[in-house]
Order: C-alpha cells, then sequence, then structure tokens
C-alpha cells in the first residue's frame, strides 16, 4: 500500500499464548479484514514496535481520535457495518439497473 490508510488499528500477541493475538486483538482484526486497505494494522508485541502512548491493545487511531479496548472493537464494528450497507446499495443499483 503505497499512501497510508486512514486508520490505523495496533494489536499484540497474548502474553501467556504468544503463538496467538490477545483476545481483544483478535475480535478487531475479525472485523478489520472486512475492511480491506481503509486500515492500516500494526503488530506491537514486542517494546520495539510500540509507539511510546500506546498503553494498550487493541488501539484504533482515525482522524476522529483513539479508541482503545471495547471503543475500539465498537468503532470497527460501525465502520464494518456502514461499509456493508453502501455494499448492499450499490449491489441493489446495480441490478435494478438491469
Amino acid at each position: 500500500m503505497s499512501a497510508r490508510a486512514p486508520w490505523t488499528l495496533y494489536v499484540a500477541r497474548d502474553k501467556r499464548w504468544p503463538r496467538r493475538h490477545d483476545v481483544g486483538s483478535v475480535l478487531c482484526l475479525e472485523v478489520a479484514d472486512t475492511l480491506g486497505d481503509a486500515l492500516d494494522v500494526v503488530e506491537c508485541s514486542d517494546a520495539a514496535s510500540r509507539p511510546g502512548w500506546l498503553v494498550g491493545t487493541p488501539t484504533l487511531t482515525t482522524d476522529e481520535g483513539i479508541f482503545r479496548g471495547h471503543a475500539c472493537f465498537s468503532e470497527l464494528l460501525r465502520a464494518a457495518l456502514t461499509e456493508a450497507r453502501a455494499q448492499g446499495a450499490d449491489a441493489q443499483k446495480a441490478s435494478s439497473a438491469v
């Protein structure tokens, strides 16, 4: 991706089971898959990759602010539902034009 996406999702691995992401990150990653290029995902499991201001994961940064934890998940879900509605409306317009 050449241009930065308008949103950035910060996720991390589970501290007890490092082979998987923490529960909040897993939920957000599932929703994030539906948003495509509108979202950059940053893995920040080690201290070197973690921005100094980041206090936990999942965290979402947008033009409207910073969303952490449940607020992060809710904002991603809202965006995914908005996108799904828009795609549904576009599909309905296309089928009615035929």
